[in-house]
Order: structure tokens, then sequence, then C-alpha cells
């Protein structure tokens, strides 16, 4: 069944009342014709596409064409309806302005959307409209058949509503011709941060070895101020989990704080690309981990997550939180991760009263900032 809700489009036939409904009459066709019409009625019943038609005041015949390859392609001869409906003016996008957007792109990937127009609802009080004949019945559309005049214009208004914060920006569409395109390959189709609302920016790293486990994390705020923070982890892993820990706590501490769009880097390219869902995790705690990363990352308005060269400062806070012992003070923030976990990250603290993010989580959440101007500014300017 088609996925568009009909309280966000339908198609709705604009039959003028000045022409008098024209009932086709049946046409002749060979054994083969008749059979692969009888084969495309089955297959688009089964779909719920179709329905059969009782009393119709329209009535079209099918028209069968012979593909490439061998196979018939069924359409329906609405000429005599399409003349009797009123152009649907909405303006489809220029083509010469699509190729245009596309200069200086590195990367383009080309889409055909398959059965889009299908996916939208007829009108049901203009489903009867579209019958058309064949050798065992009569039958209608339920949905939007291509073949139906200002359908393409319906369909352009149902995608440029659908991409409406990405058109422009890393997608053009005409009606159902999509293009993604990608100013770097690095960043070709990732789910981007929406260019509406403010964007946070983690560097991640983790770090495994013979002295500790840990992470690193560098976030830069709205205003561009940088935080460093470590984390320790009371457990040990290999590096590939250290670097899902130190992703996850990363997220847990951005949902914390109220985060609504995400932009992640890491220098772990098979934690990128898992992520990406280029690839699969094979081993079960792999797969957990995965599985809590993607679980976490839904619950953000927009992210985007890809690989980078391992950035210093992550590098040399893993170190340090895999070396750290908690009886020296430090003055980067260092926090303990108590033990492994994918379905919860804990986190305990180790410096209290005050903690250096209750200023930013205070702006974040209910946009107070502190009497002290100096702290104050480092927070929001």
């Amino acid at each position: 069944m088609p996925s568009i809700s009909p309280d966000v489009i339908n198609h709705r036939l604009s039959i003028s009342p000045n022409f008098k409904p024209i009932r086709q009459k049946r046409w002749a066709y060979d054994a083969e014709r008749y059979e692969a019409m009888w084969l495309e009625v089955e297959k688009l019943q089964a779909i719920s596409f179709i329905r059969e038609a009782i009393y119709p005041i329209w009535l079209a015949n099918s028209v069968l064409v012979k593909k490439s390859n061998g196979a018939w392609q069924m359409c329906q001869d609405y000429t005599n309806m399409n003349k009797a409906c009123t152009k649907d003016s909405y303006t489809l996008p220029r083509i010469d302005q699509l190729v245009d957007a596309t200069a200086g792109h590195e990367l383009l990937s080309f889409m055909d959307v398959y059965s889009g127009y299908n996916q939208i609802f007829m009108n049901p009080a203009d489903r009867e409209h579209t019958t058309f004949i064949t050798n065992k019945g009569l039958y209608c559309y339920d949905v939007m058949p291509f073949s139906l005049k200002n359908a393409g214009a319906t369909y352009q208004r149902l995608v440029n509503q659908i991409f409406a914060e990405l058109m422009g920006t890393c997608i053009e569409v005409y009606v159902d011709d999509m293009l993604v395109k990608s100013r770097t390959a690095d960043r070709h189709l990732h789910r981007p941060p929406s260019p509406k609302g403010p964007l946070w920016t983690l560097y991640v790293d983790g770090s495994s070895n013979q002295q500790g486990c840990g992470a690193g994390l560098v976030q830069i705020l709205l205003n561009r101020t940088t935080i460093e923070y470590a984390i320790w982890f009371e457990f040990k892993t290999s590096d590939n989990e250290a670097e899902y820990a130190a992703l996850l706590s990363s997220l847990w501490l951005a949902k914390v704080m109220g985060v609504e769009q995400l932009w992640i880097c890491s220098d772990s390219q098979l934690v990128v690309n898992r992520v990406n869902t280029k690839f699969e995790a094979k081993d079960a705690s792999m797969a957990a981990y995965l599985a809590h990363t993607r679980r976490l990352l839904s619950q953000f308005g927009a992210y985007q997550i890809q690989q980078i060269p391992r950035s210093e400062k992550s590098k040399a806070l893993s170190r340090l939180a895999s070396t750290i012992d908690d009886q020296v003070g430090r003055d980067i923030p260092i926090e303990v991760l108590a033990r492994q976990s994918t379905t919860e990250v804990e986190i305990h603290i180790i410096w209290q009263n005050p903690s250096w993010i209750d200023p930013i989580h205070a702006y974040l959440t209910d946009g107070m900032l502190s009497t002290d101007k100096i702290e104050a500014q480092v927070v929001c300017c």
C-alpha cells in the first residue's frame, strides 16, 4: 500500500463540468496482450493499487507497449478525461538551473524513484473516474497512476514538501528524478545536519593499552568555545571497543545537554563506516555497540559522522584518560565510566560541586547565564 498519508497529500481530478463524460469502446487485442494485461491486473490488485469498479461514468482502454527487454508495460488512455481537466499551474524546477546547481560538487548520485506516483492516494471521490477496461472486467485506481494530467505537479508538490530543508543544499529534485550532491566525496550520502538551529561539533577518540583504556572528547560549542574532556574506563576494551565507547559517551553527553544537531568527527574508519551502514558488525560485542549507537543517534534532530585524520588533542586526551590515576588532580575534567554497557552509558563524576558542565547545561536548556561576567562570556560569546 502507499506510504504517503492522504492527510499529507492526495491527487484530485479537476474535471470541468463543461465536459461530458466519455466511455471509450473496448479495443480488441491479441492473446499475448490479453495475457500480459491480466498478469498486470493481478499484480496491481495484490498490492492494493487497483480495485474493481462499478457503474463508472468515465471509461478508458488499456494500452500495452513492449519494452526493450521483451516485457509488456501497461498504461491507460486517459486522453479524453485529461482534456476535461484544468491544468495545475504548480511550477516545476527549471532544468538549466538544476544543472547549474551541481557545479563545484565532487560527487553526484542520480536516483529514479520506483513507483513514486503510486505512493500517493487518489481522492476517494475521483477514484472511479480512473476506470479502465480489461478482458475480465473494469478496474479503477486507488492510487495515482502516472498517465493522469497534473500527476507530475502533484508529485513535485509532495517532494518539495518532504525535502524542503535539503533542496538546494545537498539534494535536487525534478518530479521523480533525484540528485544527491556533495562538495567532497567523504561527505557523500551522509545525513547532514539541517542548516536551521545550532550545531555542535565533537571530536572523539578511544585508546586501549597495557596501562588502561579511555576516551578523549573535544567539543566545539555554539560560540566556538572549545572544551577538552576525558573519560577513564574501569574495564578492559579492545581498540575498536574503546572507539565505540568514546562515541557512545559523547552522544550520551550531548543528549543530556539537550543538543539537537551534531557533527561528529572520528579517526576510526571501522566505526564511521559501520554507523553509516556501509559495513555490518559480525561479532556479538561489536553488533551490540553498533545497535546502541544507532539508537542514540536516532534521538537527535540531525547528525553527521565522518572520518577525519586523528586529532592531536583528542588523541592526547584519550591517552591521558587511559593512564589516569584517580588520586591525581588534573586541569582537564576526567570522568569515570564504571562498567561496559551497550544499553546504558553510566558515568560517575570525580569532581562535583560545582561541575564545569553546569553553566553550559543551564544556558542550553533554560537560556540562563552566570552572574559572573567572565564565566558568562566564555559560555555565550
